[in-house]
């Protein structure tokens, strides 16, 4: 079943030129997914209690058609397109203003089990028919990138060091916590150059209170020197890789959409 709210775009979600941006969007997203899951009885708030399980958001693509202003209402819509054959289900995602497309996205999610901290399969819960939605079909984002994992190469932007308010009821960093940090790898004067029109990021494992993790970033750039697309990791102390995104940016002529 497809679930749609209207939402204020508030200006603490924007980016410094009122607009929203990458943080904004997938912001949006995680609220809406949680009161979609949350209006059907199988939210973060039941699951745990009721199975020992808790979802788990493992992969996102977002695609901005426009960048949004707090002028008017947002209308935003989820649904989940199909029952899925694996541990991994997608969510799919639309923002618009003013009868207008502004975002798309695509969320791959699945179940934790809490107390052996493993992903199980959807089956622990008995989804009705009623909560998928196949005749939407799926938002055109884009298949998922083979992002490569080896940071080692990356350029060391910044540390980050994960603390209380950072995490979520897993008891990992909140997946927002990430974003904000890929997107911290770049300064204002960057993204105002060419500004994202595609992101997508991985969560590949989880991070925990006291880690100090190292944010780090491989560019493309076009021959006039501008950012055509990054690979942004961050790294656990011991240098494995608990997530990595890829920013890719529209034409310098198309930046101000």
């Amino acid at each position: 079943m497809a679930y749609s709210i209207e939402h204020p775009l508030d200006f603490r979600m924007t980016d410094p030129d009122c607009r929203c941006g990458v943080r904004g969007y997938l912001e949006l997203f995680e609220i809406l997914a949680s009161e979609a899951v949350a209006a059907e009885g199988y939210g973060n708030n039941v699951l745990p209690y009721k199975f020992g399980i808790g979802w788990i958001f493992a992969r996102y693509i977002l695609r901005i058609v426009r960048r949004a202003d707090a002028e008017h209402p947002l209308e935003l819509t989820t649904w989940i397109s199909s029952r899925p054959h694996r541990r991994f289900m997608d969510r799919e995602f639309e923002v618009r203003q003013a009868g207008e497309t502004m975002a798309l996205g695509r969320l791959e999610c699945c179940f934790l089990d809490l107390a052996q901290q493993k992903v199980v399969l959807p089956d622990a819960v008995q989804f009705p028919d009623s909560f998928f939605e196949e005749s939407r079909g799926t938002v055109d984002v884009g298949s998922y990138t083979r992002i490569p994992k080896d940071a080692s190469d990356a350029e060391r932007i910044f540390d980050y060091d994960v603390r209380y308010s950072d995490l979520d009821n897993n008891g990992h960093m909140n997946n927002l916590r990430y974003v904000e940090a890929a997107m911290d790898a770049f300064t204002r004067a960057e993204l105002e150059q060419r500004e994202p029109e595609r992101f997508e990021i991985h969560f590949l494992s989880q991070c925990r209170e006291l880690e100090a993790l190292s944010v780090c970033r491989r560019d493309t750039r076009a021959d006039d020197g501008t950012l055509d697309s990054s690979d942004v990791y961050l790294v656990h102390p011991e240098g494995e890789t608990a997530c990595v995104a890829r920013v890719e940016f529209a034409p310098a002529k198309e930046t101000g959409r």
